[in-house]
């Protein structure tokens, strides 16, 4: 089976080494670039859930260096993948660089999507998370209200809507606002 589909069912330590056979097939001659790009930024996720951050992050680099050798830096596959290299930053605590990435995915995603789509709130979101662990409140705030208009205009009901009304309130209950972030939490 694929490896995330063995970190679905359980089987993390299969699916670990089910990767470097994967990444070998990928760097077969006559192998569609395209599709080594999205295969790339799918096999961070598995490095990702086992913590394996520095092969996370190569997968995703891979990804990024093939988008970019394709001048498909516009896309939104390249877009998915920076946004998804820039989570790995995030993890690692490099805020600095992950911001920047994450600024990069923003204005991919402006130009290429509609103003109310889901995987802008997304992005917006993971801003405000990163001004969150800098502790730069109202930053973090001014991102998470945004995340949240955009997902609410979208009519997007998800568990991400659920995500973003917590770290409001979270960032709200750091500023000493207690009785705006019960809201929240209630909402």
């Amino acid at each position: 089976p694929a490896p995330l589909a063995l970190i679905s069912i359980g089987q993390s330590h299969l699916a670990a080494h089910a990767c470097p056979t994967i990444i070998g097939q990928i760097h077969r001659p006559g192998h569609d670039d395209q599709e080594s790009a999205a295969l790339f930024s799918n096999l961070w996720l598995v490095y990702e859930t086992l913590g394996r951050y520095v092969e996370a992050d190569a997968t995703l680099e891979m990804s990024l260096r093939i988008f970019r050798d394709l001048l498909d830096t516009a896309c939104q596959n390249y877009a998915r993948a920076l946004n998804n290299l820039a989570n790995v930053h995030l993890s690692q605590k490099r805020y600095t660089r992950a911001t920047e990435m994450l600024k990069d995915t923003l204005a991919i995603y402006r130009t290429s999507l509609p103003d109310n789509t889901r995987d802008i709130g997304l992005v917006l979101n993971n801003l405000g998370l990163a001004s969150l662990s800098q502790q730069q409140y109202p930053q973090a705030e001014q991102l998470f209200r945004e995340s949240l208009d955009l997902q609410r205009r979208a009519k997007d009901d998800t568990p991400e809507l659920a995500v973003t009304l917590n770290n409001l309130a979270l960032v709200c209950k750091l500023q000493n606002r207690l009785e705006e972030a019960a809201g929240l939490y209630s909402q």
